[in-house]
């Protein structure tokens, strides 16, 4: 009781001077002088429009401030950089000198010493190419059950890409963002951004506006002979030679889909004399799933030939 009695009495004089001991405390520490590490900012500036870089060039160097803690306090308030001016560069190697007279900092800051880490920053620039590219939709998820995609079409095929020569014209294709399709049944517009393929690199346009037609799936089920890849020193023999193939669609596809165009065939390469059950397979058709061959395995008997 005593000890409560202690801490209660006076209680608003106890918390004044507890207060005031810590401003002191503060005041007094904040005199001091203290070094402290700072990330500094590179800024680039004026790059002429027929070079780039080849190079990421360094967006930081750090740098070393002598001050009073209550002028340093300031400074992590602050963002403390270097404007460098590239008006008048060329392609390959610079060399760029700086120093602490090029700092930009705010005024009421008072340092002691200020100390770059760095003196010289080293970049590489390289001719700047543009060129057309294709662009590759992505998307994610499906549609709703019964549902597919008939087709993905943006309202331009190309776009430029910029950059350095040789990282441009290693470049035939970018890729979009992903769409969500996820759970749709109705065709729909959407934007969707592009990735340039390097840090080094840019797009225009950077987006697209896209129209993604989903259409109702329908199966279908076809009858074809089955091809035979084997080796030339072999006798085959199949059983059946036909299989029938359920497919599934949206129904453009399933509707314009010619059965000659779907080759059913059995890859005998590596195999040896034998009898085996082999699954058929098809070759993939762009908005094609097979659902279900029937038979599901296809007897094959291999004897070499005399």
């Amino acid at each position: 009781m005593n000890i409560i009695r202690f801490f209660l009495e006076d209680f608003p004089l106890k918390i004044i001077s507890i207060l005031i001991a810590g401003i002191l405390w503060f005041h007094s520490a904040t005199e001091k002088i203290y070094i402290a590490q700072r990330d500094v900012i590179l800024e680039y500036q004026e790059i002429p429009e027929n070079i780039t870089f080849r190079e990421v060039p360094p967006n930081k160097i750090k740098a070393l401030f002598e001050a009073k803690g209550k002028e340093l306090i300031k400074l992590y308030f602050s963002k403390p950089k270097i404007i460098i001016n590239l008006k008048e560069k060329k392609e390959g190697k610079e060399i760029i000198k700086v120093k602490e007279e090029d700092l930009k900092i705010r005024n009421d800051i008072k340092f002691e010493k200020i100390i770059l880490t760095q003196n010289v920053i080293i970049l590489n620039f390289e001719k700047k190419e543009s060129k057309k590219v294709k662009v590759k939709i992505e998307y994610t998820g499906k549609p709703r059950e019964g549902y597919g995609i008939l087709r993905i079409t943006p309202e331009e095929n190309e776009i430029f890409l910029i950059g350095p020569k040789s990282v441009v014209e290693k470049i035939d294709e970018v890729k979009s963002e992903e769409i969500d399709v996820s759970g749709k049944k109705f065709s729909f517009y959407d934007y969707v951004k592009f990735l340039p393929p390097s840090v080094l690199t840019t797009l225009n346009p950077s987006s697209l506006r896209v129209y993604v037609e989903i259409e109702e799936e329908e199966k279908r089920e076809i009858e074809k002979n089955i091809m035979v890849i084997s080796p030339e020193n072999y006798d085959v023999q199949i059983e059946p030679e036909k299989v029938k193939i359920k497919i599934k669609g949206v129904k453009s596809i399933i509707h314009n889909l010619n059965p000659e165009n779907i080759t059913v065939f059995l890859n005998l390469i590596g195999f040896g004399e034998g009898e085996y059950y082999i699954p058929p397979k098809i070759f993939p058709i762009e908005g094609i799933n097979v659902e279900e061959f029937s038979p599901s395995f296809v007897k094959v008997i291999l004897k070499k030939k005399d």
